[in-house]
């Protein structure tokens, strides 16, 4: 298997498809405690920041192909910010050997088109490097994720093989 770098554009189209498609934790029935931001260790924002969307919960499936210690995240708009990602004590005590921002961008803001509309929207989203090579411990991440508040999404790196047609 080879693992594509791709895979962000294929993440972030499935993101919106699954925000319109797949329930929030509410509607699935799962008793997730969310973990308040006042919780974590280190204070990364602020306290009073709320989420403005709902949840999206990983359908990951052990015996999907995935990295062995890779977890991307997607984090809720109002906890994005441009260039600079949390620090590894935003989430808990989750072994996290490094942390890179998927959607870093070093255009000047004269250079957008719409610089106020694109912070405004911005979504980032975050490459997790476990320091633990084990596919139980991926999925456990991501359920462990799925309860911090300001995190709209956490999958796998889920792994594709280009056949020949």
């Amino acid at each position: 298997m080879k693992n594509i770098n791709y895979f962000l554009i294929v993440f972030i189209t499935c993101i919106f498809l699954f925000f319109s498609c797949r329930g929030t934790e509410s509607d699935l029935g799962n008793n997730i405690t969310e973990i308040k931001i006042s919780e974590v260790i280190c204070n990364c924002f602020d306290a009073n920041i709320k989420p403005i969307s709902d949840k999206i919960i990983s359908n990951v499936d052990i015996n999907d192909p995935f990295s062995d210690n890779i977890v991307v995240i997607s984090m809720d708009r109002n906890f994005s910010r441009l260039n600079n990602p949390p620090k590894k004590c935003f989430f808990g005590n989750i072994e996290i050997e490094s942390i890179i921002d998927l959607t870093n961008i070093t255009l000047e803001p004269e250079e957008f088109f719409n610089y106020e509309h694109f912070l405004k929207n911005f979504t980032q989203i975050l490459e997790l490097k476990l320091t633990a090579n084990c596919k139980e411990n991926v999925v456990r991440v991501i359920r462990q994720l799925e309860k911090i508040e300001g995190i709209l999404a956490a999958e796998p790196n889920y792994l594709w093989e280009a056949k020949n047609f």
